[in-house]
Order: C-alpha cells, then sequence, then structure tokens
C-alpha cells in the first residue's frame, strides 16, 4: 500500500516535470497553460505575448483591453475563443493570419465598434459569435469576407436597424440570432438573399409589422421566433396572420404573440383576433410646433405627433435637402436611408451641430447655425396614405459679422467726426465772422461820432455882422455910396448897393456871380456828400443788422440784446445826422434868400458861408463872410 502510494506521487511529479519542460519548450507565458493536445488556456492575463507553434485552440480569458497582435502566420489555429474580456472594438485587420480559423468567439465584451475590414482574411469562419456586447450598428460590408460562415450571434446588443443587404455575401448562412436587440425595423431584403437561411430568432426586439417582401422571406425559412415584439395589430399586420394561416410550421411561437396597439387591442392575443378587428385609419396630424424664431447658437426643439392606425411614420425634411426619422418609424417606409443623427461642422471649423429625431418624433437640433433657418416639413406615412405640415425656423444673431461691424463702426465714426468737424467749423466761422462785425461797428463810431444839433447865438452872430466894415470887402474895390433898401433886414449889416458906375466894371460883377457859383456849389456837394454818407450809414446798418439777426438765430439771446443796442444806437445817429443836414439845407436855403434878396436895390449885406468837410476824417470847417453894399 505504501509502495503504490509513493509509485503514485512519483508519477505526479513526473506528469508535472513533463508538463513544466513542455511549457518551457513551447514557449508559453506565464498565466497560461500549454498541453500536449495543442490547447492554450489563458486566464487573468492583461496581454497575450505569443502563441507557441503548434497550437491549434487558443482561449483567453481576463482583462484583454485590446487584441494581441500576435496571430500573424498562426493559420494552425483552428478556434479563437476570446469572451469574458474587456476588448471595446475590433480594428481593421486584427485576425489577419488566422487562415484556417474556424470559430471565432467575441461574447461577453464591451464591444461598441466593429470595423468593417475587421474580419478580413477569415474565410473559412463557420462560426461568429458577437453577442452580449454593445454593438448599435453594423456596416453593410463588415461580413464581407465571410462566405463561409454557417452561424452567427448577434443577440444581446442595441442593434436598432439592420442594413438590407448586410447578410447579402453570406451564402451559406443558416442561423442567426438577433434576439434581446432594439431593432424596430427590419428590411424587406434583410433575410430575402439568403437562399440557405433556416432559423432566424427575432425576439424581444421592438418590431411592430412587417412589409409583405419580409413575410415572403420568412416563409422560405424553417424557423421565424417572433415572441415579446410590440405588435401593432392594426390592418397591417393582417398579411402576415394570412402567412400564419396558410404556413404555420416556421413560427413555431405564434400562440404566445400578443398586441401592443391599437389601445383597444392591447394585451390580445394575435391568435384570438378575427380579421374584422384589424382596423385601419389614415394618419392625421395632432400636434405641430408653430414657426419659431430663435437666436443661433441656441438648442431647439421641432414636435410632430399624428394619429392613425397602423401608427404612422414619422419623416421630417429640412430646408437643405435632409431626411430624418427614427428606427422607430421606420416599420412601414420601404426604405431605411433616412438618418437618425447627423453632425454637421461649419465652414471646416471645430464648431458642429448635431441634428437628430428621438422615437417620439420629434427633431433636436443642437448649436443651431444660420443655415438651419428655412421651412421644416413633417411627414406621417401609413399604408393607408399620408399627412404633412410645415412649419418655419427663423434664426438670427446678436452678433453680427465682423467684416459688415467693421464698416458700419468706420462709417459711423467716420460720420460723427465729419458732423463735428462742420459743427466747430461753423462755431469758429460765426466768432470770427461776429467779431469781425464788431470791430467794424467800433471803428464805425469812432470815424462818425454822434453829431448833436448846436444852436447859433442869434445875437453874438449879429454883433459880428454889424461891426463888418468896407474894408472887409476890399477885393471888390472901391464901393460907392449905396442907399438903403427899405427891405434891409435891421439885423444884417447894409447891404452896398452899387451905382451906375460900379455896373459898368464887368470884373465885379463876374466875382459875385463866381462867388454865387461856388457858394452854391459848395452847399449842392456838402448836400451830396452828406447824403452819401448818410445812405453808406443806412447800407451798413442794414447789413449789421442783417448779420446780427443770423447771429441771434445761432448764438442766443445775448447777441439779441447786443443787436437791439447797436440798431437803436445807429438809429439815433441817423436821426441826428438827417435832423442836422436839415437844419443846414434850411440854413443855406434862407442864405440864398437873403443874398438874393427882394429885387430892391438898397442897402444889402451880403453873407457868405463855407462848408468844408475831410472825407478821411471827417472835420468840417465853415468860414463866414458878410459884405455889406450901401
Amino acid at each position: 500500500m505504501h509502495q503504490s502510494s509513493c509509485c503514485l506521487v512519483y508519477w505526479l511529479g513526473v506528469l508535472q516535470l513533463v508538463g513544466t519542460l513542455i511549457a518551457l519548450v513551447t514557449g508559453c507565458q506565464t498565466g497560461c497553460s500549454c498541453n500536449i493536445s495543442r490547447l492554450l488556456e489563458c486566464y487573468d492575463i492583461d496581454n497575450l505575448l505569443d502563441i507557441p507553434p503548434g497550437v491549434r485552440n487558443v482561449t483567453v480569458h481576463g482583462n484583454l483591453k485590446k487584441m494581441p497582435p500576435v496571430f500573424a502566420r498562426r493559420s494552425d489555429v483552428v478556434t479563437l475563443d476570446l469572451s469574458f474580456n474587456e476588448l471595446t472594438e475590433i480594428l481593421a485587420n486584427s485576425f489577419l493570419g488566422l487562415n484556417y480559423l474556424l470559430s471565432l468567439d467575441l461574447s461577453y465584451n464591451k464591444i461598441y465598434n466593429v470595423s468593417k475590414d475587421a474580419f478580413r482574411g477569415l474565410y473559412n469562419l463557420v462560426y461568429l459569435d458577437l453577442s452580449h456586447n454593445k454593438i448599435t450598428v453594423l456596416t453593410d460590408s463588415v461580413f464581407s469576407n465571410l462566405t463561409h460562415l454557417v452561424h452567427l450571434k448577434l443577440n444581446l446588443n442595441y442593434l436598432q436597424v439592420l442594413s438590407g443587404h448586410i447578410f447579402t455575401p453570406l451564402q451559406n448562412l443558416h442561423v442567426i440570432d438577433l434576439s434581446n436587440n432594439s431593432l424596430v425595423h427590419v428590411s424587406s431584403f434583410t433575410f430575402a438573399n439568403s437562399s440557405v437561411l433556416r432559423s432566424v430568432d427575432l425576439r424581444y426586439n421592438h418590431i411592430r409589422t412587417f412589409h409583405e417582401d419580409v413575410l415572403q422571406s420568412f416563409n422560405n425559412l424553417d424557423q421565424v421566433l417572433l415572441e415579446e415584439n410590440p405588435l401593432d395589430c392594426s390592418c397591417a399586420i393582417f398579411p402576415f396572420v394570412e402567412l400564419y394561416d396558410s404556413n404555420p410550421e416556421p413560427f413555431s411561437d405564434f400562440e404566445n404573440l400578443t398586441c401592443h396597439s391599437p389601445p383597444s387591442l392591447a394585451n390580445y392575443k394575435v391568435s384570438l383576433l378575427n380579421s374584422s378587428d384589424f382596423v385601419c385609419e389614415s394618419p392625421v396630424m395632432s400636434f405641430v410646433s408653430s414657426n419659431v424664431s430663435i437666436i443661433s447658437h441656441k438648442n431647439i426643439r421641432l414636435d410632430c405627433n399624428a394619429t392613425g392606425s397602423p401608427c404612422p411614420s414619422i419623416v421630417w425634411v429640412t430646408p437643405w435637402g435632409d431626411l430624418f426619422a427614427h428606427n422607430v418609424h421606420l416599420h412601414l417606409l420601404t426604405s431605411i436611408s433616412q438618418p437618425i443623427h447627423m453632425t454637421y461642422t461649419y465652414s471646416d471649423s471645430k464648431y458642429t451641430s448635431d441634428v437628430y429625431v428621438t422615437s417620439n418624433g420629434s427633431l433636436y437640433i443642437q448649436n443651431l447655425r444660420g443655415y438651419f433657418g428655412g421651412r421644416f416639413r413633417c411627414l406621417a406615412i401609413n399604408s393607408l396614405g399620408n399627412s404633412s405640415a410645415t412649419l418655419v425656423l427663423t434664426i438670427y444673431s446678436l452678433i453680427p459679422s465682423v467684416y459688415t461691424m467693421s464698416l458700419i463702426v468706420s462709417f459711423g465714426a467716420s460720420l460723427c467726426f465729419l458732423v463735428l468737424g462742420i459743427i466747430l467749423g461753423s462755431i469758429r466761422l460765426l466768432v470770427h465772422v461776429i467779431h469781425k462785425r464788431n470791430q467794424k461797428c467800433s471803428k464805425v463810431s469812432v470815424k462818425d461820432p454822434e453829431i448833436q444839433p448846436t444852436e447859433m447865438n442869434t445875437s453874438t452872430e449879429i454883433e459880428k455882422i454889424s461891426s463888418c466894415t468896407n474894408s472887409d470887402f476890399s477885393s471888390f474895390g472901391s464901393i460907392p455910396y449905396l442907399d438903403h433898401s427899405p427891405g434891409a433886414s435891421p439885423l444884417k449889416c447894409t447891404t452896398p448897393v452899387a451905382g451906375s458906375e460900379y455896373y459898368e466894371k464887368g470884373s465885379a460883377d463876374m466875382n459875385i456871380r463866381e462867388t454865387l457859383d461856388e457858394v452854391r456849389a459848395r452847399l449842392m456837394d456838402g448836400v451830396e456828400r452828406r447824403m452819401l454818407k448818410m445812405r453808406w450809414h443806412v447800407q451798413t446798418i442794414r447789413d449789421t443788422s442783417s448779420q446780427y439777426m443770423h447771429s441771434i438765430r445761432d448764438t442766443g439771446s445775448y447777441y439779441v440784446q447786443s443787436l437791439r443796442e447797436s440798431s437803436s444806437y445807429a438809429a439815433n445817429r441817423v436821426r441826428a445826422g438827417v435832423v442836422l443836414g436839415v437844419e443846414q439845407v434850411k440854413y443855406h436855403v434862407q442864405s440864398i434868400k437873403e443874398l438874393c434878396g427882394t429885387g430892391e436895390m438898397g442897402s444889402h449885406t451880403v453873407s457868405t458861408i463855407s462848408v468844408s468837410t475831410d472825407v478821411d476824417t471827417q472835420r468840417r470847417t465853415e468860414i463866414i463872410k458878410s459884405y455889406t453894399y450901401v
């Protein structure tokens, strides 16, 4: 007994030693086990460093976060199990070199992105398991190299839509599991080209109804599982009921199918309904957002609801031509080209705008731009027809373009400076003109002092005239004795009256005439000069008054008072000048009358007054001479 126990321990040690030697020979890394059956198993490793030569079956469970680049030239591997890891994406050419791989298990990871060339080189792959991941979208060509694939598992993901041609390259596909996803629509071409397809599992999705083309492809299958889908029991599902009645074998769970809508048939079993229970109603718009104006860079939601049976599909038509529809609303549409979400980049900048549709048919626009403005159209479509409504979205900006604003600001600034310059220049010119006018008025006042009329002392003048003697008229020569004239004025010197001999002397007579002509000429010249001066003063006053009137309108009440004082002063001067001129004219006329006398040749006195005025200095000189003829 003891000996047999020792032999058992011995052989166990030998086997352990052999395993260790094999691991050392084959290069099996720490955390992995290699055995003679060409199996490599690794647990709780972060990275697979290498696959020993001759290994045909590889299993790695643990903490892999990215695909290990160790599959090149490992064509002898036929099964690869990478389930229960932390993988998030499958990049292009991740399995290039595994030319004879038959089975690939990527289940129970966190994969959300699968590149379109992820499975390049896997021409002999038969089994592919992508279940229990986070895949939402698969491109059309993702399975293009898997021409020998037979079994595909995509269950327990987040798939919403499958492209109509995604399974077309899979000419040998027999079984596909799409259960426990979020599929709301199955395209009429999804299973049409798979002639060897036998089983489709669509349980626990969001499918509401089926196109007739899809039902035709179902008719060629051996098994179709549809349990736990929110079926719309309207007239749109009636062709499916007819298909079941004609060929019930593929639909093994038909008895478990229940209605989700309309509300009157909710939770009813489809198998218990009659043809009269399937009612259809044309779509009717129940609510659409009104026209709206909004500031750019804001977010907005546009609502559109419609009623009908089957439940209408909501499609948004944008002003720039794109169509948006949520997957839940694609069950009645023949095309699934309408995107759910799109991102727009503005002029190759870092600023982006997102446009997407929610499951209730509302259109969201985040970070509005000007080009999103315009007329939006909401379409409600079902099998009986369609209905539409439009709304206008106006987008305005509180921040104008810098170029436009710079032009406006520069123009405004230039205009302001121009107006300011005109105002300042006008004020300066006005002040200069007023200053010049004031200086001119001051000069006129100095040159033309107010002339006050003076009264002549008559008694003094009489005494001066009475004291005249013949010697004062020595220029006339010897004056003969003249009789007193009865009309002689007692207030003047006796005017000498010449005798017959005197009149014979032509020279004396001519001298008197020349003197009278000189007196008359000087009187006329003085009067004309005074009138011209007076006219000039009047014209000056008018011009000054006109300038002051313009100045009064611009400068205010201060200049009004100045104008009044100046006008009053000028008027007083004019009155004084006119009065003086009239008095002088009267005086000279009286002197002429006295000089001429009454025509009687008695004793007379001739008085001459010479008045001269210097135009420049305005100085007046008066010379009075008296001649008495007896």
